[in-house]
């Protein structure tokens, strides 16, 4: 729970500014502390997060205070009244600022709202890429540390694997087991796509990233796996990930398909890769095909 000094800071609205919209709308905190102080939830932050993205998007309050948070989830995936972008661009956009400007508590409240309030694709496809590129070139341009990549991932990591825990967790089948090459220290994507995977009800195994196909293989022959997915970043696109999916190809039990995707795929890599690797280019499409990977 949160207290309102607490809720100001994160969200930007004044204590103000809160007790009049509670007051007038109803809108928040409905709990009270035992000395009578106002507490809010993590659904009230997400709720203001949301409310705060479509006021920037050129909504008035009096307009959406009344709507209910469905009604505003789907408005606020629409674009801004103003300029053309969405609510969750402008939360993405928070997300950045507060890393940047070396506040890892904001940044983590803000990320954590906005896993709870957004479908993983949304999530991941609107939210994680973005903030992840704006990292990658405040990494190449000296704005952003290794350290405060750090701070991001790992606050990603926590929340992806702690969200699907009861999918993540070995079991004695499984439709889809999730990894990275050797070397490929990056686990994000596949971290997301194992996420995203377990959105679409498919049972997943996410056996961590760098290992060996000869052990991605064994562990999906064990579990008899209809797919092993991996995921390449940019510091790994290199001719040895060509390699590795020949490996896996090899490692992979009989009709085991090979999914791949991340942002370090080199069209002469896919070229040469085997027939039994899928590539996609986005969670959207990865999400449909892992739902229909468990339905077979």
């Amino acid at each position: 729970m949160y207290s309102i000094k607490e809720i100001s800071s994160i969200t930007g609205f004044t204590p103000v500014c809160l007790r009049q919209w509670e007051n007038r709308y109803g809108l928040c905190c409905r709990a009270r502390s035992h000395g009578g102080h106002r507490r809010y939830s993590e659904a009230d932050l997400s709720r203001l997060l949301v409310i705060k993205s479509l006021l920037a998007a050129g909504h008035k309050i009096g307009q959406i205070a009344r709507l209910s948070d469905e009604e505003r989830h789907g408005l606020a995936g629409g674009p801004s009244a103003d300029d053309g972008l969405s609510p969750t661009s402008m939360q993405a956009a928070d997300i950045f600022e507060a890393l940047r400007q070396h506040q890892p508590e904001r940044m983590e409240v803000l990320l954590g709202a906005t896993f709870s309030a957004l479908p993983p694709v949304e999530f991941m496809s609107e939210i994680v890429v973005p903030v992840m590129d704006k990292v990658g070139r405040g990494w190449a341009d000296g704005s952003i540390s290794i350290g405060q990549e750090h701070l991001f991932t790992s606050a990603l990591s926590r929340l992806m694997i702690a969200a699907a825990h009861a999918n993540l967790r070995l079991k004695k089948t499984t439709d889809m087991v999730v990894t990275t090459a050797p070397r490929e220290t990056h686990e994000i994507g596949a971290l997301g796509a194992a996420y995203v995977a377990a959105g679409a009800k498919a049972n997943v195994t996410y056996i961590g990233p760098n290992l060996p196909a000869r052990d991605a293989g064994q562990i999906a022959g064990e579990l008899n796996a209809k797919a092993i997915a991996t995921s390449a970043s940019l510091s790994r696109a290199d001719d040895d990930l060509g390699s590795y999916l020949w490996e896996l190809d090899e490692a992979a039990p009989a009709g085991c398909e090979i999914w791949l995707g991340g942002s370090g795929l080199r069209p002469d890599i896919l070229n040469d890769a085997p027939p039994s690797v899928r590539v996609f280019e986005g969670y959207a499409a990865f999400e449909s095909a892992a739902f229909e990977l468990h339905r077979r």
